[in-house]
């Protein structure tokens, strides 16, 4: 990422908040900009809500060990479903497309989340994604 210019005008704390913006997938320099003005308009109470649920995200969100699907518990809600078909997977490249299936109620197998693709163009091979977890659990025969 390429800082914005800091403008003298603008105070150091919120050119800091503008380039953290900026380190979110598909915000740009204007939509960071954007949401910077518009968080320091903001009641106290609502920034400090925000705080909290990015810091809630980062210490109260784990994998699930069977899936790799997000969760609070060790084991995720779908993994502990019965009702769930088990021998069927869907292996998906992140927990955002395990939330779009879900919602959908079309699909009512098990996942298995990757977080990310392979791209030996920049550096992310099988080792770098949660490709090792789903061997294993096809090996274990965990999913049939």
């Amino acid at each position: 990422m390429v800082p914005l210019d800091r403008s003298p005008f603008i105070p150091e704390a919120l050119n800091d908040l503008i380039d953290s913006f900026r380190l979110l997938p598909s915000i740009g320099p204007k939509t960071a900009q954007r949401l910077a003005f518009a968080t320091l308009k903001m009641p106290e109470e609502q920034v400090r809500s925000i705080s909290e649920s990015l810091l809630d995200i980062k210490n109260k969100i784990i994998f699930c060990q069977l899936c790799q699907n997000i969760s609070k518990k060790a084991t995720c809600n779908v993994c502990t479903d019965e009702n769930r078909n088990k021998s069927i997977i869907c292996v998906v490249e992140e927990a955002m497309d395990v939330y779009v299936l879900e919602k959908s109620g079309a699909y009512k197998g098990m996942f298995h989340v990757l977080h990310g693709s392979l791209s030996p163009a920049n550096g992310i091979g099988p080792e770098e994604i949660r490709i090792k977890e789903l061997l294993n659990k096809i090996s274990k025969k965990t999913i049939l």
